[in-house]
C-alpha cells in the first residue's frame, strides 16, 4: 500500500482536474463542474469539468490545426511509431500511480488495475508497428490491349472523436486512441462522466 499511497495524496491535494485542450489544462467555459466518487466507498474524490458544445467546439478545432499543422501531418510513419512507443513507456513509469487511480475511481482491484495499465501500453507498442505498415494497393485494371496500373493511398480521416465507457477506461481509451494515432489521425476524447480521471492523468 505505501507505493500508491503519493498518488492518494495528490489527489487530496488537487482533487480538480481540468481538460486538455490545445496543450493547455483548461476549465469548461462554462465554469460548472462534475463530482467523481470511489464507488466501493461513496465518497467525493475529485471534480472534472462539465464540458459541453462550446468545449467540444474549442477541442475540435484545436484538433484539426494538429491534423493539418506540419507538427503532426508532416511525420513520417517512423516518427508516429517513436511517440507511441514514448507513451507506452511514460504509462510503465507511472503504472502504480495510473492503476491506483484507476482503482480509487473504478472500483477493481490494483492488480487488476495494474494489468490493465499495461495492457494498455502494449497497446500502443502493437500500433506502434502499424505506422509504417498502412500500405495502399496496387493492381491492373482492364482488358487487353488497353491495360491500366491503378493504385489506392491510405490517407487519415482527420479528427476521431471517441466517447469511452465507463469500465476500464484506461484500457478501452488507448484502444481507441493508438490506431488512430498510428494511423495519423488526431483525436478528441469524452470519457464517462463516472471514471474520468485516468483519462485527466498528468
Amino acid at each position: 500500500m505505501a507505493t500508491v499511497q503519493p498518488l492518494k495524496s495528490a489527489i487530496d491535494r488537487q482533487p480538480e482536474q481540468l481538460m486538455l485542450i490545445d496543450g493547455e489544462r483548461v476549465h469548461a467555459a462554462s465554469g460548472r463542474t462534475i463530482n467523481v466518487f470511489d464507488p466501493s466507498t461513496g465518497r467525493l474524490i475529485g471534480t472534472v469539468p462539465d464540458g459541453a458544445q462550446a468545449d467540444i467546439e474549442r477541442a475540435v478545432d484545436a484538433a484539426t490545426r494538429a491534423f493539418r499543422g506540419p507538427a503532426w501531418s508532416g511525420l513520417s510513419g517512423q516518427a508516429r511509431a517513436r511517440i507511441l512507443w514514448r507513451m507506452a513507456d511514460l504509462m510503465e513509469q507511472n503504472i502504480e500511480e495510473l492503476a491506483y487511480l484507476e482503482s480509487l475511481n473504478c472500483g477493481m482491484i490494483v492488480p487488476m488495475a495494474q494489468g490493465m495499465v499495461q495492457f494498455s501500453a502494449e497497446l500502443y507498442r502493437y500500433y506502434a508497428g502499424w505506422c509504417t505498415k498502412i500500405y495502399g494497393l496496387t493492381t491492373e485494371i482492364g482488358a487487353a490491349p488497353s491495360q491500366f496500373h491503378a493504385y489506392t493511398l491510405r490517407e487519415p480521416v482527420g479528427v476521431c472523436g471517441f466517447i469511452t465507457p465507463w469500465n476500464v477506461p484506461i484500457s478501452l481509451m488507448c484502444l481507441k486512441m493508438a490506431p488512430a494515432l498510428a494511423a495519423g489521425c488526431t483525436a478528441v476524447i469524452k470519457p464517462a462522466e463516472e471514471t474520468p480521471l485516468t483519462a485527466l492523468f498528468k
